[in-house]
């Protein structure tokens, strides 16, 4: 009797860890076959689309992903990043190189977000969205946000008093989510108008935003000629701003936003990045309240697994596959 109760302390715990052991690799099994099938259905959706409308819907998402840093949401941790273009627009040389048809400059951004619009129902994600938002900056300029929800959900959340002094209207985070997901006014609002805001749902932090936005500021006021196309801008010009405690001149202020800030990444060679993949992500950050080195490291991680992805396969397809 007490060797079989021996017996059974031994050989319980192992049947346990031999069943718990099945589990985990009957979920992990589970968890390959969906994402095999789901691989599978991409790869079939993208052979029915025609060559051409591919070529600019790739074009489209090498943009947004690689040159306007949709790596940093799609592999890293950002709430969100933004690409701007500009629209087709009338030419004065009708022979110029990238007249497409005569006298009409050709968007390739534009076109390829078309095709997007035109495609997207076959490629469903509940983890993001791409949303087009319409004079951005400037009238003929339009932005491109690639949102990951949930971290910009917990952005908001996090920052929802400097939001709602600017949109009273929302009594919560997720309330101003859902319309910014399904009103472009909210977004377009934003860039053009609230630097700081912009800055923290880009992730650059609040206090980078702040910096972001007290230079801009300054500069809009130095320099009106280089916003003249930036109708939200002109307001600003009716009020001088006021040097900051310790500047006795602007000038003397913007000199030194612009010492203590840097790029957060440099653009070199680095094992395991390919910077013709993924471009390095510079904004205002201040150097002094951050540890760059650290930061830069982050960043590089981020970089490594974007590029050890795209290795795997077609730019197009792993891109998709990810969304």
């Amino acid at each position: 009797m007490l060797k079989n109760w021996r017996l059974s302390r031994v050989i319980e715990p192992i049947k346990s860890f031999a069943i718990g052991f099945l589990c985990l690799a009957l979920i992990t099994l589970l968890i390959h076959l969906v994402a095999d099938l789901r691989n599978q259905s991409i790869k079939q959706k993208l052979q029915s689309i025609p060559f051409e409308e591919k070529f600019f819907l790739e074009a489209f998402f090498r943009n947004l992903i690689s040159v306007d840093n949709g790596s940093y949401v799609l592999f890293g941790d950002k709430p969100t990043s933004l690409m701007t273009y500009e629209e087709s627009r009338c030419c004065d040389h009708v022979h110029s190189l990238y007249d497409f048809p005569y006298g009409i400059i050709f968007s390739p951004p534009a076109k390829g977000f078309e095709i997007w619009q035109k495609y997207q129902h076959l490629f469903p994600s509940k983890t993001y969205s791409i949303l087009k938002i319409e004079s951005c900056f400037s009238k003929n300029m339009s932005a491109v946000f690639f949102i990951h929800k949930k971290r910009l959900l917990n952005t908001l959340r996090k920052h929802f008093i400097d939001f709602q002094k600017k949109f009273p209207q929302f009594e919560s985070a997720n309330s101003l989510l859902e319309s910014m997901l399904l009103d472009s006014s909210i977004l377009r609002q934003i860039c053009n108008k609230h630097d700081l805001l912009l800055g923290i749902i880009l992730g650059f932090g609040k206090e980078n935003a702040a910096l972001f936005e007290r230079k801009m500021q300054i500069e809009t006021f130095l320099s009106p000629q280089r916003f003249h196309s930036l109708k939200s801008r002109f307001n600003q010009f009716l009020f001088r701003p006021i040097p900051q405690p310790g500047f006795s001149t602007l000038e003397e202020e913007l000199k030194v936003i612009e010492m203590k800030s840097e790029g957060t990444i440099e653009n070199v060679d680095r094992p395991g990045i390919s910077w013709h993949l993924h471009y390095p992500l510079g904004f205002l950050v201040d150097a002094e309240k951050t540890d760059l080195s650290k930061l830069r490291t982050h960043l590089r991680r981020v970089l490594v697994k974007a590029n050890a992805a795209y290795n795997e396969g077609n730019f197009l397809f792993v891109t998709l596959a990810n969304l």
